[in-house]
This record gives C-alpha cells, structure tokens and sequence, in this order.
C-alpha cells in the first residue's frame, strides 16, 4: 500500500506530460497555476496581497466537460508592520471539480487540508475549500476564486485569487 499512492502519482504525471495537445475527455494531464492571493476580512488588516504556485492534476473521468481536479502547491502571505506571527506560508492538498459551462468558461469546486504555517507557530492541519469561475482561452485559462481554512477557535480564514492555468485544455 506504501508504494500505490507515489506509483499512481507518477503514473498520471508522466500520461499527462505524454499527451497531445488536442483536447480528448478521455485526456488527463497537469498544469500550474501561478496566482496571486488577497486576504479577506479581518485577515486583510494584518496580511498583505501575496502569491502562489499550484500544480493541478485534470483526471477527465467524468462525463464531457467536467474533470476531478487534484491541487497541491504554496501560498505565502506577508505581514503588514512586521506582524506579531510574522509571515504565513500555506500548503493546499485539495481535490475537487472542474465543471465547463460554456465553450469557454468553467465553474470548480475544490476541498481538502491545508499546512498552515506563520513565524510563531508548527505547521498545523486544517480543513480548507475553494469555489471559483475561470475562462478558458485556447492553451491556458484565467480564474478567480474565493478559498478559506478552519481557524483553531472556530470560524474560516478567507481569501481572494486570480490565477492563470498552464496549459488548460478545454473539453471541446
């Protein structure tokens, strides 16, 4: 069971890297997602904007036009004025789907854990969620997107993203 789960990954990146560029259902692949991060709310007074790298795994197992999405990457968020945490750096593990509306736009949904870190504290696991829309041009698509993780008392820590998918094939 140790070696299925690195064996499955490796298997589905080297089909997704080994892929044509014509857009096929039947066609998984992977991407990146650069982006950049805005707190939301009360995050927003101590937090400026900061940015993220993902890396996506499209599965095209559904039916035509929807994908199950599997995201993984880091985000980092400064502090304004120093900042008693300091800075926070996040590691998303979430899966989701991607659901195409149109020709070109497209709605996901994604949820999972998340690897919070600031300067004060250990990593700590949380519960995280993302929902957004984005639109698909030829070989890449833009996107906006609301996310948030569970804080320790209670309640959601939320943000703001606007990313470009790399390359984003359509479900034509």
């Amino acid at each position: 069971m140790k070696l299925f789960f690195p064996f499955l990954l490796v298997t589905t990146l080297q089909h997704g890297f080994a892929q044509t560029q014509k857009p096929n259902r039947n066609r998984h692949y992977v991407s990146l997602r650069a982006t950049v991060v805005a707190p939301l709310g009360s995050f927003d007074d101590i937090y400026y904007s900061g940015a993220g790298i993902n890396g996506i795994i499209h599965l095209k197992w559904l039916k035509k036009g929807a994908e199950v999405q599997v995201l993984t990457g880091y985000e980092k968020f400064e502090p304004k004025g120093g900042g008693i945490f300091g800075a926070i750096s996040l590691i998303p593990i979430k899966m989701g789907v991607l659901q195409m509306i149109s020709k070109q736009f497209y709605l996901y949904g994604r949820t999972g854990i998340v690897a919070v870190k600031d300067e004060q504290s250990p990593f700590s696991i949380r519960f995280t969620t993302d929902a957004g829309l984005g639109f698909a041009f030829k070989k890449f698509a833009v996107d906006i997107g609301f996310h948030g993780w569970g804080r320790k008392g209670g309640g959601f820590t939320n943000y703001f993203s606007a990313g470009v998918v790399l390359p984003f094939r359509r479900s034509d």
